[in-house]
């Protein structure tokens, strides 16, 4: 079979599972006279996560003073890429249970092309904070933590996905994606059809984690945004989210080492003003419903924080931030300021 009816083969047993995937690219390589192999990307992944890791209520993000004074600043978040995750064996986890055929250097290219945006499941009504991650994760309650919404909950990001971590492999939601995954790897082993590994398959792999990790209740933002190692900008080929970073950006993370990172904008209609100024409104419309609009509801101040510090972020917020965006944000203490 040439490359054209391996396609159609592949898609007419995918679509059993996943109707709504579909080729987004792909770029032949000549063995013979024909091609018979390609690199192939999918469209519409996100939307073939639909229902599988939902989740559509309010999260929580657990940091320090410094990244939420750059929040506040900045009015965007960061998604770190996976080699500045703290679980070192991120997405090993998922090849090993998952059986996913990879060899080490793609494994380390798909940790470089995925960036994540790590957040705990949160209740505005239970105002359920946690001890344990204000202790892992905010400086032991010296740091903060910033509840969002989204606000345009979607299954057309483009290649955006959001939902639930699955801590175990043994839930039933999963029984899809592990059946999609065993199709494509037989399927490929078969027919030689793939020369990449096609984004969707890490993307299932990062919303597996071992159930040591369970204690997080994580929501993840992941996007998949591959860049030129050498120009540092984003690929076209890979069809990326160009409206998240065009090129990647670094810092020094914590432990001294240098982190890779791209950014999501909270300040939307700011967003909108500069693209208008190069496309016409419905196109730009069009655009920014390709990322998620995330909103800050609450802005909880760790348990050790003093007073007067507490007095400072809130007037740094009021004025960098809430006097910009055109909203309020509520500011408060953890609930386990009664400790101390």
């Amino acid at each position: 079979m040439n490359v054209d009816e391996k396609k159609t083969e592949y898609f007419k047993l995918v679509s059993q599972i996943f109707p709504e995937l579909g080729i987004s690219t792909s770029s032949s390589f000549y063995n013979s006279d024909f091609p018979i192999s390609a690199e192939i990307e999918l469209s519409n992944q996100s939307e073939a996560f639909k229902n599988k890791f939902k989740y559509s209520g309010s999260f929580i993000h657990y940091t320090s003073l410094d990244s939420l004074i750059s929040i506040i600043n900045s009015q965007e978040i960061r998604l770190f890429n996976c080699q500045n995750l703290n679980d070192k064996l991120e997405l090993k986890y998922a090849v090993k249970e998952l059986g996913i055929s990879i060899t080490e250097a793609e494994l380390e290219l798909q940790r470089q092309n995925f960036f994540i945006f790590s957040a705990c499941e949160y209740d505005l009504n239970l105002n359920n904070d946690d001890f344990n991650l204000w202790r892992l994760y905010s400086n032991s309650g010296f740091g903060a933590a910033v509840v969002f919404e989204i606000e345009n909950l979607s299954d057309n990001w483009d290649n955006i996905f959001y939902g639930k971590v699955s801590y175990g492999i043994d839930d039933d939601r999963n029984k899809d994606l592990i059946k999609f995954i065993d199709l494509h790897q037989r399927f490929n082993e078969k027919y030689k059809l793939f020369e990449n590994i096609p984004s969707i398959i890490p993307a299932i792999g990062l919303h597996f984690k071992n159930k040591i990790w369970n204690i997080e209740n994580e929501i993840r933002l992941i996007a998949f945004c591959p860049f030129d190692k050498h120009s540092l900008e984003i690929k076209a080929f890979e069809a990326g989210n160009a409206y998240l970073s065009t090129t990647l950006k670094h810092t020094i993370n914590k432990s001294g080492k240098q982190a890779a990172y791209v950014t999501l904008p909270l300040n939307i209609d700011k967003l909108k003003q500069e693209y208008l100024r190069k496309a016409d409104e419905s196109t730009v419309i069009d655009f920014l419903k390709t990322i998620p609009h995330l909103k800050i509801k609450r802005i909880i101040m760790g348990h050790k924080i003093p007073p007067e510090t507490f007095v400072a972020i809130e007037h740094i917020l009021r004025e960098k931030f809430c006097k910009v965006l055109g909203y309020s944000v509520e500011v408060g203490y953890s609930s386990f300021r009664d400790l101390d």
